[in-house]
């Protein structure tokens, strides 16, 4: 596997966030009195619905080979499986109705994720990505170091007391530093999505070319 340590301006801005959150945690964390747990969840939930549509329209899977349009099928549903966790499989929009609805509908959002691996061209695509994409190290990271510390602060983990200093504000710190980790995981896929479309430029040279020199 190869390994992409460059970054862009957007990776520090992302970066920013979550040591903003510890700024404000350590000097005055009444400022977090001001936000709201529920707008934070709908944006959240508006972001990933908005990943997962833009996957799909710039990579438009339908108009690629077997193996890409499947792996690329299957990012579009990691966000959509992403977005059906954010509003608790529906739980948050409609709180009144029976629990083993919510149940089956987490089964609907993720079970595709694990049927699709049953795919050759998937795990070929998966495959031939890992060995020959690199991998964008920093974004993956930043994303994971975000995510783990939203899990911390949940669940409240060994470390938990860096990042809240007051139970009172425990939800909202675990949904802000859901948005770096969004946001990062957004970037580490927009890597792949541009390398893939690089990609394809490249063959369709190659084809132009070859057809040019066959006339």
């Amino acid at each position: 596997m190869k390994f992409d340590t460059s970054y862009h301006p957007g990776f520090f801005a992302v970066l920013l966030l979550p040591v903003i959150f510890i700024v404000v945690r350590i000097f005055n964390d009444s400022l977090f009195d001001a936000l709201q747990v529920n707008v934070i969840e709908s944006a959240q939930a508006v972001w990933l619905l908005f990943c997962c549509l833009f996957t799909l329209a710039y990579m438009k899977p339908w108009q690629r080979l077997n193996s890409k349009r499947m792996f690329w099928l299957w990012a579009a549903q990691w966000w959509l499986m992403l977005f059906g966790r954010s509003i608790s499989w529906g739980r948050d929009i409609f709180p009144h109705h029976p629990h083993w609805i919510f149940r089956t509908l987490s089964v609907v959002w993720i079970a595709p994720l694990i049927i699709m691996l049953l795919s050759k061209d998937l795990r070929d695509e998966l495959k031939q990505k890992l060995h020959t994409e690199a991998f964008p190290v920093l974004y993956f990271a930043l994303s994971l170091v975000c995510f783990l510390i939203s899990d911390t602060v949940e669940h409240k983990r060994a470390l938990y007391f860096i990042f809240v200093a007051n139970k009172h504000y425990q939800d909202i710190t675990e949904e802000l530093y859901e948005l770096p980790f969004m946001l990062a995981l957004f970037q580490t896929a927009w890597h792949f999505m541009k390398a893939d479309k690089k990609s394809l430029k490249i063959e369709g040279y190659k084809i132009c070319a070859s057809e040019e020199v066959t006339e």
